[in-house]
């Protein structure tokens, strides 16, 4: 990916996680349990907040018992900040009288889905982190709110003009620096670690009758999305968008940056299996233009802006509704986030 690509804030971080895996909603507390939070007159005890962390660390394969007496307490401080806040964020959907249809949650599990190869694979990965369809349904009811709350605390926000836009390119020239990039679509046989040499052989042979179909005529996108056990075939016919050098398999990245646009490649082979690739374009070192970045700074600071308004406004909401027990528990510095990579 290019570094001027829009990166998402800290907030849409933490909404993601809402949308698919959740925070539970705090419970009424018992009366022998140790009170940690109250928003309004919703409790968290100690017993919920061990449970989330709990449930948070199996599904996102955090081992708490590696984790240093530092982490461990700073893992418990964002837990719990974001079990208040998501309480709080429930709380304003009743108050603004929002509503969650369910024709909107299966869109969203339908969307889901277009991620998987197929739908045992969204099954499969379902049971492996023990969620039921119904969790993720609660938890997209969840993330759906979170959404339509914000949009309505952020409704007046004021947006850029195109002075202060450019103003922020010519302020962060770094950001605006382009290595060699090439844009390609590829199809992928999967072939699984410890394959025997007999099912090894069964998928290029397979993606070998694919690339014929190809070069006599046949369309790559359409049969990428038919054949293909990547994602983005179903999603986007092969499209693997723009990357630079040291971001894909270094086989599968030689060959691509070999191609000249319009070019297949022949059959390669890497730790994933086997691939067709197509170069869609390529383009060099350099600066990028204003012109090119314009729509993309419009949305990412127009974003950004949005998001510093929503957390004003939760801050808001915490220092009228919500009570910690221990007033450190509400203070922690901010995590440091890390951008996420393509893997093939």
């Amino acid at each position: 990916m290019s570094k001027w690509n829009v990166k998402k804030g800290l907030l849409l971080i933490l909404l993601a996680g809402m949308i698919f895996w959740g925070l539970a909603a705090a419970c009424l507390a018992k009366e022998d349990a140790k009170l940690v939070a109250k928003v309004g007159d919703r409790s968290i005890t100690e017993e919920d907040l061990q449970k989330e962390m709990d449930a948070q660390a199996a599904q996102f394969g955090v081992n708490k018992a590696a984790l240093t007496n530092d982490r461990k307490e700073r893992y418990r401080k964002v837990i719990l900040n974001r079990m208040v806040d998501l309480q709080l964020i429930m709380d304003a959907g009743k108050e603004y009288k929002i509503q969650v249809g369910d024709a909107e949650i299966q869109g969203e599990i339908e969307n889901i889905k277009k991620r998987f190869p197929d739908p045992k694979n969204f099954e499969t990965v379902l049971a492996q982190r023990n969620i039921t369809l119904k969790d993720v349904e609660d938890k997209i009811r969840e993330g759906l709110m979170v959404r339509k709350v914000m949009d309505q605390v952020t409704t007046h926000t004021a947006g850029l003009s195109d002075a202060e836009i450019e103003k922020y390119y010519k302020d962060n020239p770094e950001r605006f620096k382009r290595d060699d990039e090439a844009r390609a679509s590829h199809i992928l046989i999967k072939v699984d670690k410890g394959a025997t040499a007999e099912d090894k052989d069964k998928a290029r042979k397979r993606i070998q009758d694919i690339r014929e179909q190809i070069v006599k005529g046949a369309d790559f996108a359409k049969l990428a999305a038919e054949n293909s056990d990547c994602p983005s075939g179903k999603s986007s016919g092969g499209d693997l968008d723009w990357f630079g050098k040291g971001v894909m398999d270094p086989t599968f990245e030689k060959a691509a940056f070999a191609l000249k646009p319009g070019e297949m490649s022949e059959i390669i082979e890497t730790q994933f299996g086997f691939h067709i690739i197509k170069l869609t374009d390529k383009r060099e070192a350099g600066t990028v233009s204003l012109a090119e970045v314009k729509g993309d700074l419009k949305e990412e600071l127009g974003q950004k802006a949005r998001e510093e308004k929503f957390s004003d406004w939760l801050k808001k909401q915490r220092d009228a509704k919500a009570v910690f027990t221990n007033p450190a528990d509400k203070e922690f510095p901010e995590q440091e986030q890390k951008p996420a990579e393509k893997t093939e």
